[in-house]
């Protein structure tokens, strides 16, 4: 018989056993006497479980060993992550909320009493894990007793396979005999029986009469050549042939003697001229000429060399003041993390580590100490993101963006990325430069796909910065709800004006 698995603690009978809770005097934060008795066994702890304002509260070992769960204790932020199958609950001590997840399935709950830890051991409230991981809970207030039943019966497994056939029984009575069965249809004949051997020889009959002659018989092969006949006279000759083909040129002849030479032809025509002679020698300068008349008046000289400057005036008085010119060009700094980059969030929502954003290149996992960071690293380390200012100039806007690269679940928390300018006059520590930061918006809440992005300008800036000081961009992030600590990874982008 299939045996039904034991029904999961209701959202009914979670109600009742807090009203029934509810209305125990609440304990001191002493160990009260109560008694724990996890799966019909009792159990005697280091730690006494104990009431606390209307709320059981139990070692975490016992729910751990019982269960079967994988623990895990993060003393940094001191949250306990409790796991089985596809069930997890995260829960903080001294704090009243635990995240639940259940079949993929996240939900916040609001707790009575936080887990507190007490003498090296952790005390956590019965109620949330037994909801959780299907356990039955009950309460004896006369006995101050606690009763765990983790070991609930799962649903009844597949057949196994067939045993093998038992021995054969003894042979049962005959029975009585049954009334004959109607006829059946006649059945197909049978096969023909074998052949049977050969009588006897009969004795010869009467001679019959003739038969019709019969048909002739095939042609018998043809015999063999007889000898050649004698030779027989000569006849007449036949007609004369056909004209053959005319046959091939035969050699050339020798060659034949020179002739002897013919009369003179007719005189040709005129020849061209021919080229033209060398020129002859120069002859006798000939007599001078008469002078023949004035020529034309020749075109203007170039203008002299100018005279020595004269002694100055007096300075004349000031002309009105002209109106303002226009501002110079602006530069316009562009920055992008290259690869993903890697901001996170600590207790209390605080920033974690940051990211430094250089022009196409970025780090992430750096470490801010009391508001400074400092660049001062080894050989070898990729951390210098600072560049130094050729000019003196003023700040007068910012932007920013930011893409994520991975999914994530935020259901009750809100994470809000900040860029922020640092400046370092000289050397390696950077500190923040006031007013010059961007938020963007949105937040990251909820369930985050691949590629949710927040945007962001900051304008009406005028922070001045000196020549040969370093300006250095880094990306941060705060968290507020109910998971507090974050990482977030995804591209950033800012840019930066300076006039």
């Amino acid at each position: 018989m299939k045996r039904k698995p034991k029904a999961i603690l209701s959202s009914a009978a979670a109600l009742a056993l807090a009203l029934q809770l509810a209305f125990v005097p609440a304990a001191s934060g002493a160990p009260a006497g109560v008694t724990l008795i996890v799966d019909g066994a009792k159990v005697v702890t280091d730690a006494a479980p104990r009431l606390s304002g209307g709320t059981v509260l139990v070692p975490l070992y016992v729910i751990r060993d019982s269960l079967g769960a994988e623990v895990a204790w993060d003393a940094a932020t001191r949250v306990v992550t409790a796991a089985k199958g596809d069930t997890k609950v995260v829960l903080a001590e001294g704090e009243k909320k635990a995240v639940v997840t259940k079949g993929g399935k996240e939900t916040a709950l609001e707790l009575d009493e936080p887990a507190v830890l007490e003498n090296g051991r952790l005390l956590v409230p019965v109620r949330v894990f037994a909801s959780a991981f299907s356990a039955e809970v009950g309460w004896d207030a006369k006995s101050q007793t606690v009763r765990l039943t983790f070991a609930i019966a799962g649903e009844e497994g597949k057949a196994g396979p067939q045993g093998p056939a038992g021995a054969k029984g003894d042979k049962g009575d005959t029975g009585a005999p049954g009334p004959a069965g109607a006829k059946g249809d006649t059945g197909a004949q049978g096969p023909a029986g074998a052949k049977g051997d050969t009588g006897a020889q009969g004795a010869a009959g009467a001679k019959g009469d003739t038969g019709a002659q019969g048909p002739a018989g095939a042609k018998g092969d043809t015999g063999a050549q007889g000898p050649a006949g004698a030779k027989g006279d000569t006849g007449a000759p036949g007609p004369a042939g056909a004209k053959g083909d005319t046959g091939a040129p035969g050699p050339a002849g020798a060659k034949g003697d020179t002739g002897a030479q013919g009369p003179a032809g007719a005189k040709g025509d005129k020849g061209d001229t021919g080229a033209q002679g060398p020129a002859g020698a120069k002859g006798d300068k000939g007599d001078t000429g008469a002078q023949g008349p004035a020529g034309a008046k020749g075109d203007k000289g170039d203008t002299g060399a100018p005279g020595p400057i004269g002694p100055q005036g007096a300075t004349g008085p000031a002309g009105p003041q002209g109106p303002p010119g226009t501002g110079g060009a602006a530069a316009i700094l562009p920055f992008a993390s290259g690869v993903p980059a890697t901001v996170t969030t600590i207790a209390g929502g605080l920033p974690g580590t940051f990211s430094l954003l250089g022009f196409g290149s970025s780090v992430s996992g750096v470490s801010s100490m009391a508001g400074t960071i400092d660049l001062t690293g080894a050989s070898g380390t990729l951390l210098n993101f600072g560049f130094s200012m050729p000019r003196a100039g003023t700040v007068t806007s910012m932007s920013g963006f930011f893409s994520t690269t991975t999914a994530m679940s935020l259901v009750g928390t809100n994470v809000t990325i900040q860029l922020q300018l640092y400046k370092a006059s000289y050397g390696n520590v950077f500190e923040q430069v006031p007013g010059a930061t961007v938020t963007l918006a949105p937040s990251l809440t909820g369930v985050i796909a691949i590629g949710s992005s927040s945007t962001g300008v900051t304008d009406g800036l005028s922070i001045p910065v000196e020549a040969g000081s370093r300006l250095l961009l880094v990306a941060s992030a705060t968290a507020t709800g109910l998971s507090l600590i974050n990482t977030v990874q995804g591209y950033a982008s800012a840019g930066l004006e300076i006039q």
